[in-house]
């Protein structure tokens, strides 16, 4: 269905014993140079403690997004349409072969999915408690999905392997599948958006009667980042639709019903928005 860290020097402080007297005796040269002493310790302390800097906080944020199998991909996405972009735009069939290496690339991670759907049917986690059974409908999907794309893989790659299997076949079979997970989707995030916006409403009822005070502000910043995520996952959906019933006709390959440059700025689109989600995802 996207930690800057500061470091500090601790600094000494000296305490003197004050006499009884009504004002206290003046420092002697040995505790002025055992001052000088302690703070020139201290500045070597803290020039010996790395600083950070903007280099450093973009490896270390960089190296904990792409840790997670979800945004790596999504950045292959992101990277394999954007370089389709550019050859359209340049008329770069360099550009466009780069592109379409990183797709097959994509599909190679895709052997690693089924365990996953099938982990999602078994204990219902792609579900909720008011619709479980649209957890159940993606889960399912893309158990049938993972299996006929691996079929279509095997078949570009290497056709000795499959030779009485048609590649375009297969893909416009996993497809279908992969429709229908992204209409149960959509129909879960519809169905979610509602309660949310509900939940919303009740709120800023409260707050409007000063019941809770700060309690509810902080809910309300929860249930409004719920909102925009959701709200992102269905524009996801729809921009997925008409890429998926394009590849899910028989002759999608020989006769589409939506130009390459249709389908493939949709597609873009989408890699753009599953970014600034996984973004997003990451700064909360």
């Amino acid at each position: 269905q996207q930690c800057n860290t500061a470091f500090s020097s601790s600094y000494s402080v000296l305490h003197r014993s004050i006499t009884m007297s009504a004002s206290p005796p003046p420092a002697s040269d040995d505790s002025e140079t055992s001052l000088v002493k302690v703070a020139d310790n201290n500045d070597e302390k803290s020039s010996a403690v790395p600083k950070q800097n903007a280099l450093d906080n973009f490896l270390r944020n960089y190296v904990k997004f792409t840790s997670s199998a979800l945004n790596t991909d999504r950045s292959l996405k992101l990277l394999q349409w954007t370089l389709w972009l550019a050859s359209y735009m340049k008329k770069s069939q360099g550009l466009k072969k780069l592109s379409l290496d990183l797709s097959f690339a994509r599909y190679a991670l895709r052997l690693l999915g089924l365990p996953a759907s099938m982990e999602a049917a078994r204990n219902g986690s792609w579900g909720n408690k008011t619709h479980p059974w649209l957890g159940q409908i993606m889960a399912w999907s893309m158990i049938g999905y993972y299996p006929m794309e691996h079929v279509a893989y095997v078949r570009w790659q290497a056709p000795q392997l499959l030779p009485n299997q048609s590649a375009e076949r297969w893909s416009a079979w996993s497809c279908r599948c992969w429709l229908l997970h992204i209409l149960a989707d959509m129909t879960q995030s519809t169905l979610k958006l509602k309660d949310l916006l509900k939940d919303k409403r009740e709120i800023l009822e409260k707050e409007a009667a000063n019941e809770e005070g700060k309690q509810e502000n902080d809910a309300l910043v929860l249930v409004n980042d719920s909102i925009r995520n959701e709200q992102l996952q269905i524009v996801r959906s729809l921009l997925f639709t008409l890429p998926a019933i394009n590849w899910s006709l028989p002759k999608w390959d020989t006769h589409p019903w939506l130009k390459e440059s249709v389908v493939n700025g949709l597609m873009w689109a989408e890699a753009v928005v599953s970014m600034y989600q996984s973004l997003r995802s990451f700064q909360a």
